[in-house]
């Protein structure tokens, strides 16, 4: 949980005590749970509910509220009553259908038990290895967890895991069983490795009614397949699939195949636990509440946001049934958890609709209203909108309830309304932007195994022209070329684009930020813009207070002003520069010294729960955020390496990650009162952040003079500004033109925008007003359309979005070029200058590296040492070469216990050290390398040798795998260049 002010949580009776009369109080801390009177319990409760039991937290969508009760007779500790699972009673039909039939369609209820025990009853058959895909990372983690618990295994083992940079699998034994894996994931392996990825005997697509782009892709692929791989079974499952649509889709899989569908019947009635569905005029009824906006009006337009203007009554009736907790996911799993004392109302998004057991959820609200993501292709970027769900996303928000107890669902519509409803969810290819799917199409590794023409055969292929569109934009910015042949293929930067873990627009600013080489600051700020939570703390509803928490790390002035969501991405690329600064570089600190007082380190240096939550608390950060950011970073990292584009050649690290550019001490301040924007809340004492706790008063945490924040925020503006144009199409007609040869504008002051919304002051003709009143002055450029967020208004908006007098010569940063041939000059040029200063060079074998380098440099600043024994005579090397015998490992002579450096410390400049690794033991490869780094370190900053260097000559493979640069990160050593060395002139690299 949220340690510090966490996202609010409500408790509230039921009904809502605002619907009762007089005012509710509220006091800090722990307080006994309000109860509605009887009589309201009994009217709400309903034939099917239990009205005696006591709520537990759960996580529902959009407007959909969960409440949660606990059983009166169950023990405290002890697990969910649950009726006996429907599928129970298919399971050798299920085991027998899969072994007859390629492809089988399971559809049960919610509830029924498919998604845990399917797998299970695969896997008792001897069917494994399973791959299990949920189309969301709470679902994978709940339901592999369950798994786990109920077989008595250890996650990571049997079964397992993997969301986006979290694997969980594969761990500690050769294989795991059961893998459950989102769809994105999936669809990411394949590209990598192709069929490889698809080596389980059985694939079970769970929730296939989500129509999620990476989710129609992988059935297509696993569609293709399937023509080439007889012994795959491929299992289906979902509750309100489209079953016929299904079954064709599939019919061509064979000859002489066909789907088989199994249909899990509902239990009898006497043995599970009963639903009820109200709707908005029945909710209204029960309520006493008549009023004409409850009337089939209400909710009979197209468009979900347009009718959100409704009177007082009925906003009371909706918004303040509603309470709310926001949760990370791993909490959100924590909070399944039966209350002790108080009903807990939680409000999250569409993971309502996961087939996820959340026990003792008793109440279902639902507004029916999804917040969905489209493509807008006058704007060229995404945009968002309220729109109603269907009746197949309704019925899995039904789903939530009635598992572990008897349950109700209020559906905010009428009932009239909620017939007219689509009965399924609208596929998400058919209205977001195809630019990533068809660069990952064209790529090399997927089309050796795929067809090119995977989009037209997914279960609903995009129009043409959306993937023509596509296909353009990507040659615009050069991720793709068309050959003589009329056929596309990726380019180099296009391969690059489409190697990075991040969003297709995360990916192009990271590399705009790496042509400019600010690469640890822009592979920082795409991830911000791909993730959540972040790592400042937004107390969920409380816009003054996170506006208050993310002003401690960078704050607007007069000379920086920049869109809201660029002000919120740097506030927490200044958040993670300070949480690596101020707490991790402490502890890498306090690692160290034990080192090197030959103790052994009271905690890892990896691994700090405890510690960085208490820190994270008191400045108002998320722990978890700062952990997934860090591994999709190496994930970055691990790319770049991969494909080696040329800004590597010159990283040049911020010189503010030096350990003395930056400096805080915490100054400790007993919070007694909440801030003065929130209200009162009563809370569980164990979940309240309005207990007195320790909070940093130094505040702001950090300057804008501090890392380089007024640079980046510059860099930004200019890189978002160059994406925005860039989409742009230059006009064919002038302005002039278009005004007729009669009109002579003046062109000197820009439109008044008041005048043209009728509310301008200055007089009709404007002749008070210093801007012009005529209808064919330019409009002033609009201040939103160049930020990350872009204008909402679109066409309707009374500024300018004519980008053509901001488009400036067409940059090529973000134009990768691979890097080119190796030179000498590349190594020579890390010499110490003017020759001041020694070399020293590690298992260099022969010692031919020592003596080409002696052509360069002064052979006497040289020394080599080699593992060998043999005598100096028998090396070749030029006069005055020192040469050190048996030196395995280098850390010997760094610590001097077993050698000593013929040439005192203060005079070595530079440490070159050939890390040629012969076996494949990346354990003892990783070791010795974290043993090399810590005692280099500890030298270096035990003797203050600033100006000492230390070059690595290693395989690009070899770094990748063993993460040498964040074993380097650990020990404060930091990449400034990376570059091919030349075998040829220096000496070959066995």
């Amino acid at each position: 949980m949220h340690r510090g002010p966490p996202a609010p949580e409500r408790i509230a009776p039921w009904p809502p005590t605002s619907l009762q009369k007089g005012k509710q109080k509220h006091c800090h801390g722990r307080r006994e749970p309000l109860e509605a009177s009887p009589k309201e319990a009994e009217k709400l409760a309903g034939e099917g509910a239990a009205p005696q039991e006591e709520p537990q937290p759960a996580a529902m969508a959009p407007g959909v509220v969960a409440v949660e009760e606990e059983g009166e007779q169950q023990q405290q500790g002890a697990p969910p009553r649950r009726s006996p699972l429907a599928v129970e009673a298919l399971r050798d039909k299920i085991v027998e259908k899969v072994k007859a039939n390629r492809v089988t369609l399971i559809i049960g209820d919610t509830g029924c038990g498919k998604s845990s025990l399917g797998p299970q009853f695969l896997l008792e058959e001897n069917m494994e290895p399973i791959l299990c895909t949920q189309p969301r990372r709470f679902a994978v983690v709940a339901i592999a967890r369950a798994i786990a618990e109920s077989r008595n295994w250890q996650l990571g083992e049997e079964v397992g895991y993997h969301i986006g940079h979290s694997n969980v699998s594969d761990l500690n034994s050769k294989r795991s069983k059961i893998v459950f894996k989102t769809a994105g994931v999936v669809l990411e392996q394949m590209c990598d490795r192709g069929i490889a990825a698809l080596r389980y005997k059985v694939i079970i697509l769970d929730e296939v009614h989500e129509r999620s782009v990476e989710s129609d892709l992988v059935l297509a692929s696993i569609r293709q397949f399937l023509m080439k791989k007889s012994d795959l079974r491929l299992v289906l499952m979902s509750a309100t699939a489209d079953i016929t649509r299904y079954k064709e889709y599939f019919r061509d899989v064979g000859r002489g195949e066909r789907v088989e569908v199994i249909a899990i019947p509902s239990s009898p009635r006497t043995s599970i636990f009963q639903r009820k569905v109200l709707y908005l005029e029945q909710i209204a009824d029960i309520l006493k509440i008549n009023s004409p906006s409850l009337s089939t009006t209400y909710c009979s337009g197209l468009d979900a946001s347009a009718d959100a203007e409704i009177t007082s009554d009925v906003y009371e009736l909706i918004h303040k049934c509603i309470f709310f907790i926001g949760v990370l996911t791993d909490e959100a799993l924590q909070t399944m958890k039966i209350s002790k004392s108080c009903r807990k109302v939680i409000l999250a998004t569409n993971i309502a609709e996961s087939s996820v057991t959340i026990p003792g959820v008793a109440y279902v609200i639902d507004s029916c209203r999804s917040l969905q993501v489209y493509w807008d292709p006058i704007r060229k970027t995404d945009a968002a909108g309220l729109v109603w769900i269907s009746k197949s996303q309704a019925e899995q928000r039904k789903g939530r309830t009635g598992r572990t107890c008897d349950g109700q669902i209020y559906r905010l519509v009428t009932g009239t309304f909620y017939s007219s409803l689509n009965d399924h969810e609208y596929p998400a290819i058919l209205r977001l932007s195809l630019r990533e799917q068809v660069l990952m199409v064209k790529d090399e590794t997927f089309t050796l195994f795929f067809p090119p023409a995977l989009l037209q055969k997914v279960l609903n292929p995009p129009d043409p022209d959306a993937v023509e569109d596509a296909l353009e934009s990507l040659v615009q910015i050069h991720a793709l070329e068309k050959t003589s042949s009329g056929r596309y293929q990726p380019t180099f930067y296009g391969c690059l684009l489409n190697s990075l873990p991040l969003s297709f627009d995360s990916s192009v600013l990271t590399l705009k930020f790496c042509e400019l080489g600010a690469v640890h600051e822009g592979i920082l700020i795409s991830i911000m813009l791909d993730i959540q939570p972040l790592p400042i703390l937004q107390p969920f509803g409380y816009q003054v207070l996170c506006q208050k928490y993310r002003d401690n790390y960078f704050k607007e002035n007069g000379s920086v002003q920049i869109g809201k969501k660029e002000a919120t991405t740097i506030g927490n690329l200044c958040a993670f520069q300070f949480w690596e600064r101020v707490f991790k570089d402490k502890h890498r600190l306090d690692y160290l010294k034990d080192v090197a007082n030959d103790q052994e380190p009271e905690e890892s240096h990896t691994f700090l729960a405890k510690p960085e939550e208490e820190w994270c608390a008191i400045h108002n950060l998320v722990p978890a955020a700062f952990k997934n950011i860090s591994e999709i970073y190496d994930g970055v990292m691990k790319q770049l390496h991969h494909f080696r584009p040329s800004f590597l050649v010159k990283i040049n690290p911020p010189k503010y990650l030096q350990p003395s550019k930056f400096s805080h001490t915490c100054l400790h301040n007993e919070i007694l009162e909440l801030e003065e924007d929130m209200d009162s809340l009563s809370l569980e004492a164990e979940n309240s952040h309005c207990d007195s706790q320790n909070q940093c008063a130094a505040t702001p945490n950090v300057l804008q003079t501090d890392f380089g924040t007024t640079t980046i925020v510059e860099m930004l503006k200019m890189l978002v500004k160059e994406m925005k144009t860039q989409h742009v199409e230059e006009k064919t007609v002038s302005y002039m033109g278009q005004l007729g040869p009669f009109v002579k504008p003046t062109l000197g002051a820009e439109a008044c925008v008041f005048f043209v919304n009728g509310s301008c002051t200055q007089g009709d003709a404007g002749d008070a007003c210093r801007f012009s009143h005529s209808s064919f002055a330019p409009k002033p450029v609009c201040k939103f359309f160049l930020t990350l967020q872009g204008c909402r208004n679109g066409n309707s908006c009374p500024y300018s979005h004519d980008t053509g007098s901001l488009i400036s010569t067409p940059s090529t940063s973000g134009i990768c070029c691979q890097e080119g041939r190796a030179t000498s000059l590349c190594c020579t040029r890390l010499f110490p200058a003017d020759g001041d200063g020694h070399i020293l060079i590690l298992n260099d074998k022969t010692p031919q590296f020592s003596s080409k380098l002696s052509q360069y440099y002064d052979a006497c600043k040289i020394v080599a040492g080699t593992p060998g024994l043999q005598s100096v005579e028998s090396y070749s090397v030029p006069k005055g070469l020192k040469i050190l015998q048996n030196l395995a490992d280098p850390s010997s002579l760094i610590t001097g216990r077993d050698q000593k450096l013929p040439v005192p410390w203060t005079k070595l400049k530079r440490v070159f050290w050939f890390a040629d690794f012969d076996n494949d033991e990346s354990a003892g490869e990783q070791a010795l390398l974290q043993k090399f780094f810590e005692n280099i370190a500890i030298k270096i900053l035990s003797e203050r040798l600033s100006g000492l260097q230390v070059i690595l000559i290693m395989k690009n493979t070899r770094y990748i795998q063993l993460q040498v640069k964040r074993l380097a990160r650990e020990c404060f050593f930091f990449l400034s260049e990376s570059f091919l060395f030349d075998e040829a002139t220096l000496g070959w690299f066995s």
